[in-house]
C-alpha cells in the first residue's frame, strides 16, 4: 500500500542525503517517501543537534496549526529561531 498523507517529516540527520545510483538521481531515505506516495517531505540534509530541531519543529508545527502552507511555515519557523 502506498502513504496518502499530506507531510511526512523525519526527524533525523541527513535524512536528505543519500547515494548516487547510476541512471537516477540522488536518492535517499526521504526518496523513499516521496515514491510511497507521501505528499510532501520535510527532512534535514546536514547533522543538526536534537534540541535545535526540536525547536525548529515545534515552532514549523505551531505555525502549520496557525493554517500557514508549508513553505512559509517553515520559513517562519527559521526566522523565529534565529531571533530568539
Amino acid at each position: 500500500s502506498s502513504i496518502q498523507n499530506q507531510l511526512t517529516i523525519l526527524a533525523m540527520c541527513d535524512a536528505g542525503n543519500g547515494q548516487n545510483i547510476s541512471g537516477a538521481s540522488n536518492f535517499s531515505f526521504s526518496s523513499a517517501f516521496l515514491m510511497a506516495g507521501a505528499q510532501s517531505c520535510l527532512f534535514n540534509i546536514w547533522k543538526q543537534d536534537d534540541k535545535t530541531a526540536s525547536v525548529l519543529l515545534g515552532y514549523f508545527l505551531e505555525n502549520i496549526t496557525h493554517g500557514q502552507a508549508k513553505d512559509d511555515a517553515l520559513r517562519n519557523a527559521k526566522i523565529n529561531y534565529l531571533k530568539n
